[in-house]
């Protein structure tokens, strides 16, 4: 599961020195994606996805977009759900066989 986000410049210069990162430096979250620069009236794509084995429960952070003196802040949340492979024992009661 993963979201992508598009960082678009609508300024009339080109952004310089964008970086990527999370508020908290052992995030439950991973961004991939292009950084450094984005030209005037041009975009970058980010993709955000929870990592892989979270445990179950609720998951957030904060998404950090910095280009000179801007800084722009996503928060992100995550809900892992981990369910039971364990198949119910079901008794047809008509038949007596246990499926």
């Amino acid at each position: 599961i993963s979201k992508t986000i598009t960082v678009k410049n609508l300024s009339s210069v080109d952004l310089t020195g964008v970086t990527v990162g999370f508020a908290n430096s052992n995030s439950p979250f991973e961004c991939s994606g292009s950084t450094g620069s984005i030209p005037k009236n041009g975009s970058i794509t980010l993709t955000v996805s929870p990592k892989t084995g979270l445990s179950s429960g609720s998951h957030t952070d904060t998404l950090i977009i910095r280009s000179g003196d801007a800084t722009y802040q996503i928060p992100l949340s995550f809900k892992v759900s981990h369910f039971s492979s364990t198949l119910p024992t079901i008794t047809n009661r008509k038949m007596g066989a246990t499926l």
